[in-house]
């Protein structure tokens, strides 16, 4: 699958429940969910997952209409890489 999927639609993350869910992520225990930026830091932070992307690990999330999807996927793995849970 790649590091990145497009969607017609954000979902709503599964932590939180309140933000859009940018990442779909597979947790240490096994389970998959749908991260927004926040949860995604927390969850690497504390283990939950191991912070890698791509087949097996997780995806960021993508509106299939966004010309530049690559341009969006860098800007979803920066605002991750640059919060830190908390």
């Amino acid at each position: 699958m790649g590091r990145w999927v497009q969607v017609t639609t954000l979902p709503t993350c599964d932590l939180c429940g309140e933000a859009e869910a940018r990442f779909d992520l597979r947790t240490t225990q096994g389970p998959w969910g749908n991260f927004c930026v926040g949860c995604a830091a927390k969850a690497r932070d504390t283990g939950l997952w191991l912070g890698a992307l791509g087949t097996g690990y997780g995806q960021v999330l993508t509106l299939n209409d966004d010309p530049n999807v690559e341009g969006e996927v860098m800007r979803a793995v920066d605002a991750l890489l640059t919060r830190t849970g908390g």
